[in-house]
């Protein structure tokens, strides 16, 4: 038996000694766990532990507090492994609503289902209070007993973890990168997208529908779902994909609705009347002129629409959203805000990458992202040729232009092979290259695109924004002759493992005893427990920048202050009470400030 894989008997035992505990829980790695939800363990492990007289196995094998940070953010109770199935139960101190229980469960079984291996997933919810035990079986949530509980684990257990190996493919699946996935496998709709398809499909015909939402919110599937629904009913449908795309052929040969690219339909021709429903996906990158156009028919019009997303000025400027706004009634705009595709870490490189004076944000380790160098253009286009051979990378580039008067290429691509954000738009690839030259660089701390021309008709940093967001697995840029950026790159990718986060806890410590409050106080005004504080406070790491901003607020100073360098992480206690005092403060507070400086001036040692 091995750390971090618990026997319910063994865990009980260290519930009887606080200091026996904390000692368990370090060594079993479950020191993060919450202490309600450890004591909720304890109640369901004291009621398995007394059906367990002729099957000790079953208490052998459980996994405590596992978390999926990949594409989906999820965490499990409990879960337990074994050959033929993995077990999850979910426990609750108190009764919560039924339907957020099946919501749960739901995804949970989704998640557990993309595991390889095909194994059964057993799902349940523990209510401590009452002792109360619901199961999720064949996509229904119904009341069950402890012992039909019992009796559904397995003898057998693994001591690994299989969701460490889950990759955002396993479960992320876009309708344009991979059709026959999509077709084949149960994707899965959040609350947010449920109820938009559910509202949308009973709306009465003739009622133009916007549904907002960034990269990685679902727009696409959301979308894709209502053309299925809608086409199940009866309507005739239309899903038009407002950007380039080459699998538009395969998807349509594949799906019940039509479906095409903006390049390949003519709006002047096609008779659109043909259609209930028209569906636009990515349509902040609609001509305005098409977009007048299927204002006259008499379709029922459902765009989805991201203007963050746009890589003209033109399409700035047109500003689809802005019109649909003014055009389409409050009750039916639809905000998806919940990101169905989450990547801390890669959002976080993100944000520092084009702005590395972004505050909020605390070090962490970014697995996806790689970063190599060559000199010349010369020497990387044979390695970059084998890459793309050898691992399937697709190199995406920032777009070139042809002048139409003289049919000249301006802002010429590194590598002629690669594509661009026009190209990849709404589509996801498992490993992306990003090469890079000196038309990249710093101003101002901010990431600027230099395309060098008088005339450049794209948003360079869009494109650029757009290439990097197209990653699943490995992103990899290449640096060309640009050592200033490669070395950016390089203390990016090594922020968390350049981090002394003994410093930082020490500065939290000197912090809340300098200010004079409570851990208490500073976990309320965080809104996490005093637990989960204190572990904070511990280790220097704070695990997620909800709290880091918080903590920043209460103390009415930068984030960068916390989690700055080990040189200024070392500052004397009269450094921090000085940085405390520069911020705005009331009256009173300024005059405790200036006592507690006086009072350190007083107590130096003058030799």
């Amino acid at each position: 038996m091995k750390s971090g894989v618990i026997n319910l008997e063994t865990y009980v035992q260290s519930f009887k000694e606080s200091q026996i505990l904390d000692a368990y829980k370090r060594i079993n790695r479950i020191n993060d766990i919450k202490e309600s939800e450890g004591n909720d363990l304890e109640v369901l492990a004291n009621e398995l532990i007394k059906l367990s007289s002729l099957n000790k196995k079953k208490l052998f094998g459980f996994q405590l507090d596992i978390s999926v940070g990949t594409g989906f953010q999820e965490q499990f109770d409990v879960l337990r492994v074994s050959n033929e199935a993995i077990l999850n139960i979910e426990l609750k101190s108190n009764m919560v609503p039924l339907k957020e229980i099946q919501d749960q469960l739901d995804r949970h079984n989704y998640l557990l289902g993309c595991l390889p291996g095909n194994k059964k997933v057993i799902l349940y919810t523990f209510i401590s209070s009452e002792k109360k035990v619901y199961v999720f079986k064949d996509e229904e949530l119904r009341e069950s007993t402890l012992e039909e509980l019992f009796n559904s684990i397995p003898d057998d257990y693994y001591e690994e973890n299989p969701l460490l190996n889950l990759k955002s493919e396993d479960f992320i699946i876009s309708p344009y990168s991979d059709i026959d996935r999509y077709l084949n496998a149960r994707y899965f709709l959040n609350d947010e997208q449920k109820k938009i398809v559910k509202e949308v499909t009973s709306k009465p015909s003739g009622e133009h529908v916007m549904i907002k939402g960034g990269a990685g919110t679902g727009k696409s599937l959301v979308l894709f779902d209502l053309a299925n629904r809608l086409t199940e009913k009866g309507k005739s449908v239309l899903l038009v994909f407002c950007s380039t795309l080459k699998s538009t052929n395969k998807i349509n040969s594949k799906v019940n609705f039509s479906f095409t690219d903006i390049l390949n339909i003519d709006f002047t021709k096609l008779n659109l009347q043909n259609y209930d429903y028209i569906l636009l996906d990515e349509s902040q990158r609609l001509w305005e002129t098409k977009y007048e156009l299927l204002l006259e028919t008499k379709s029922t019009l459902i765009f989805a629409v991201d203007k963050a997303q746009t890589l003209q000025p033109g399409e700035e400027q047109t500003n689809i959203e802005g019109k649909l706004d003014n055009l389409i009634i409050n009750k039916n705009k639809y905000n998806l805000k919940e990101k169905v595709r989450t990547d801390i870490s890669l959002s976080t490189f993100i944000h520092k990458l084009f702005n590395k004076s972004r505050t909020g944000l605390q070090p962490i380790n970014f697995p996806k992202v790689n970063a190599i160098y060559f000199d010349r253009k010369s020497e990387a286009e044979e390695f970059v040729k084998n890459l793309i051979v050898i691992e399937e990378y697709v190199s995406i580039e920032v777009p070139q232009y042809k002048t139409r008067s003289t049919g000249s290429i301006k802002n010429q691509k590194i590598f002629p092979f690669s594509t661009d954000g026009f190209n990849v738009i709404g589509r996801e690839f498992d490993n992306v290259l990003i090469p890079i030259d000196d038309r990249v660089q710093y101003v101002s701390n901010e990431l600027k695109f230099n395309h060098g021309e008088n005339y450049y008709p794209y948003l360079a940093l869009n494109g650029l924004f757009q290439a990097i967001t197209r990653v699943k697995n490995n992103l990899l840029f290449l640096v060309i002759g640009n050592v200033e950026i490669y070395k950016e790159i390089q203390k990016l990718i090594t922020w968390e493992n350049d981090k002394n986060y003994l410093h930082i806890a020490y500065r939290l410590e000197r912090l809340r005893k300098i200010s004079n409050v409570e851990m208490d106080d500073i976990a309320r005004s965080c809104q996490c427990s005093r637990e989960t504080y204190e572990s904070i406070e511990k280790t220097g790491i704070f695990p997620n920048n909800s709290i880091l901003k918080k903590l920043s607020k209460f103390y009415n100073i930068k984030s960068d202050f916390l989690l700055g360098e080990p040189t200024q992480l070392s500052y004397t206690d009269f450094d921090i009470l000085y940085q405390l005092k520069i911020k705005e403060k009331s009256k009173m507070q300024i005059q405790s400030i200036n006592d507690k400086l006086l009072e350190l001036i007083k107590n130096i040692n003058v030799d």
